[in-house]
């Protein structure tokens, strides 16, 4: 809904569903009211992963499966950050 307000949008792609479960599956256990933890919200996640129908076109796409500095340092590059 506001992605055109910014002058750019970084997707993190984390391409394994199984992955992407797993890092919900973290989260839930310490917030079992996160989102994600009921049935249906993670269909909503498998579709969307399976169909990208809500990623934007104009986005940069990051590699999110990398180690937390490296996606941070790719951010910071690509925003021509020291």
């Amino acid at each position: 809904k506001y992605v055109d307000l910014f002058d750019g949008v970084f997707i993190l792609d984390v391409t394994d569903l199984d992955e992407v479960m797993r890092r919900i599956d973290e989260r839930v256990v310490v917030d079992p009211d996160d989102w994600g933890g009921r049935p249906e919200e993670r269909e909503i996640i498998a579709r969307l992963h399976r169909t990208k129908e809500q990623i934007p076109q104009a986005g940069t796409l990051i590699d999110a499966t990398a180690p937390i500095k490296r996606v941070v340092n790719e951010i910071l590059r690509l925003v021509k950050m020291p």
